[in-house]
């Protein structure tokens, strides 16, 4: 994402020396219209992620490119949110976080989550609120991107194999199949690009780290 606007360091990065305690430095990350994007914004978003795919430690401190490739996620996910939020968009499950979380306690992860809680100073309430939202923000997506997938037509396919014939003879299997895959994907790439580019000029984001 582009329009990097120099470094502002205030509050909040967890200590690099001892994760025992909630000894965080913060920085603010980025702006998405009025909303502020901080450091402690990455670092929850990647715990989250974390506890859904079983990925231990679930929560840790994130630096460099890592930290900047998880502060643009938050910042498209912030969008996403708002646009749904615009559109009026109804969570098909609203119970499903806390449904989640149930599952991670009785597979035993009710340590870890209640390590996350202390090291951000969270109540389940809020948690469970903030991982919502992530969800919430997914299902937006994915309904966006099944909008964006675009019908391939015949032509299209004749088009791409008369323009490309050396790339044609690469490949293996049915053709006119691969060939409608790859154009499909690089429609609905070029759609959600678009889309983002527009969320980004729309909810006037800036960065104000890295």
């Amino acid at each position: 994402m582009p329009r990097l606007i120099g470094s502002l360091l205030v509050a909040f990065m967890l200590s690099r020396s001892s994760l025992g305690a909630p000894k965080l430095l913060n920085a603010l990350a980025a702006k998405v219209g009025n909303q502020v994007v901080s450091v402690q914004d990455a670092y929850i978003f990647r715990s989250f992620q974390r506890l859904r795919t079983g990925q231990k430690p679930f929560v840790m401190a994130e630096e460099g490119n890592a930290l900047q490739e998880t502060i643009k996620k938050v910042i498209l996910q912030k969008m996403i949110l708002l646009e749904a939020q615009a559109v009026e968009f109804k969570d098909p499950s609203p119970q499903e976080a806390s449904q989640l979380i149930r599952n991670w306690k009785q597979k035993g992860y009710g340590d870890e989550w209640s390590k996350l809680l202390f090291y951000f100073s969270l109540t389940e309430t809020e948690a469970q609120t903030g991982l919502q939202q992530e969800l919430y923000a997914e299902k937006f997506l994915k309904r966006k991107i099944e909008a964006l997938t675009q019908l391939v037509t015949e032509a299209d396919i004749d088009a791409y194999i008369k323009a490309y014939p050396a790339k044609i003879k690469k490949l293996s299997g049915d053709t006119r199949r691969l060939v409608a895959d790859a154009l499909r994907k690089e429609k609905t790439d070029k759609g959600l690009q678009d889309w983002i580019d527009f969320l980004m000029d729309k909810y006037s984001v800036t960065y104000l780290i890295f």
